[in-house]
């Protein structure tokens, strides 16, 4: 009978160590399952903070300056003057001479309208969004001013555009730039 119970504590022991090295092995394949998720959370993370490159589009580019030759309806002593001429106007808030209307209203309707037939938006389409702006500065680009903002559709982080600073060649000894995105 001793020797009965003698095997029966060996045994115990035995199962309690097998138990013990069980639970050890199971408690570190959850460290492991643990880490290989932080891991991986990490990755994404930094998969999605990475910025966005901006490539100069030329499509956009070549838009842009096809804009500034657009002829408005603003009219003074020469004729209709340009969205080029127009965005000066609209600095100097120097009103059109037919109807003395103005020239930033004039402005803003007409990249409107062009943008609007140029470039169709939809949710579900090629092309979400877009956002054209006109910064105008005083001081060699110290401080802008927005002269212009035109934003329709929606955002996304998907993106061609081109920026282009025209320094004082346009807006009358403006530096002026002029900002243009189509979000995909």
């Amino acid at each position: 009978m001793k020797n009965n119970i003698k095997q029966r504590k060996e045994i115990n022991k035995k199962l309690i160590l097998e138990n013990k090295s069980a639970q050890e092995e199971m408690v570190g394949f959850g460290l492991i399952i643990v880490l290989v998720a932080i891991i991986f959370i990490v990755f994404i993370a930094i998969y999605l903070k990475k910025p966005v490159e901006v490539t100069e589009d030329y499509e956009i580019g070549s838009f842009i300056q096809a804009t500034l030759q657009y002829t408005t309806i603003c009219e003074d002593n020469n004729g209709n003057v340009t969205v080029q001429d127009l965005i000066k106007k609209c600095k100097d808030n120097d009103l059109c001479s037919y109807r003395n209307m103005n020239p930033c209203q004039i402005l803003n309707n007409t990249l409107n309208g062009i943008l609007r037939e140029s470039w169709e938006t939809s949710p579900n389409g090629v092309i979400k969004g877009y956002s054209f702006v006109i910064n105008i500065s005083e001081d060699r680009g110290e401080s802008w001013e927005t002269i212009v903002k035109v934003d329709k559709g929606v955002v996304t982080n998907n993106y061609r555009g081109s920026i282009q600073d025209f320094g004082k060649s346009i807006g009358g000894g403006y530096n002026t730039a002029i900002s243009f995105k189509v979000y995909n």
